[in-house]
């Protein structure tokens, strides 16, 4: 939903606040994607190999989209007693669901961030029309399928049936992380997508882009922001 753009822009236009991130990079069993590196985003392993991993080592695992991810909690302990005031960049919404309540987890003042393709305001309104037609589920399974159409047609000028299958998968496990929104401290909206041109096209951000990066620098600096969302358990049926 946009996290990788998120952080490119952060680099860019806010160096200060990007050097205090501290990234997490999890294990993921799923192939890098164009654009990628591996070591940066994830480390990408093949599942036999993380399952080893997993068998062998203190590793927090967990099924995402389809895909099996993976963080060892000693990196973490040892990031989060180091940083001080840093951000810690964790890069799996489902991840930071785990972890939070993890025996492992040391205490620490946090805030946890979710990017969302949809408001408050939104899903309160899709939620009063979408009865006795199509559930919300379903619509935002349908918006999230065809975004990530768009994304992996501008990737591969031909789509495979694996393509499509993970698209399939990603755009069905959207519904469910929208619904852990309420364990999140915040959640910022964006309706574009990380592969939108108002991200870099134009030098600078612009519209959702440009609002988002101003609302997460506002957040690693501890000021409140109107763009901020809070979720109720109850929003995301």
């Amino acid at each position: 939903m946009g996290k990788g753009s998120l952080i490119k822009a952060l680099k860019k236009f806010y160096p200060k606040q990007w050097r205090n991130l501290r990234r997490v990079v999890i294990y993921n069993s799923r192939p890098p994607r164009p654009g990628e590196t591996d070591g940066v985003e994830f480390r990408f392993r093949p599942r036999p190999y993380i399952e080893e991993l997993i068998a062998r080592k203190d590793l927090v695992a967990l099924e995402s989209r389809g895909d099996l991810h993976a963080v060892n909690m000693k990196q973490v302990r040892k990031i989060i007693t180091k940083i001080k005031k840093d951000a810690l960049l964790i890069d799996s919404p489902a991840m930071i669901a785990a972890m939070r309540g993890h025996p492992q987890m040391p205490q620490a003042t946090t805030i946890t961030i979710l990017m969302s393709p949809l408001s408050k305001a939104e899903i309160e309104f899709y939620k009063t029309q979408c009865r006795g037609s199509f559930s919300l589920e379903e619509f935002v399974t349908d918006l999230m399928r065809r975004k990530l159409l768009r994304r992996t047609s501008r990737q591969k000028s031909f789509l495979s049936l694996k393509d499509l299958e993970e698209v399939e998968v990603r755009a069905r496990g959207a519904y469910g992380e929208l619904k852990q929104g309420h364990l999140f401290d915040y959640v910022l909206v964006n309706h574009v997508g990380g592969d939108s041109e108002f991200w870099n096209n134009f030098y600078y951000p612009v519209g959702d882009p440009l609002r988002v990066l101003h609302a997460f620098v506002a957040l690693l600096e501890g000021r409140v922001t109107a763009e901020a969302e809070q979720w109720s358990e109850d929003l995301v049926p």
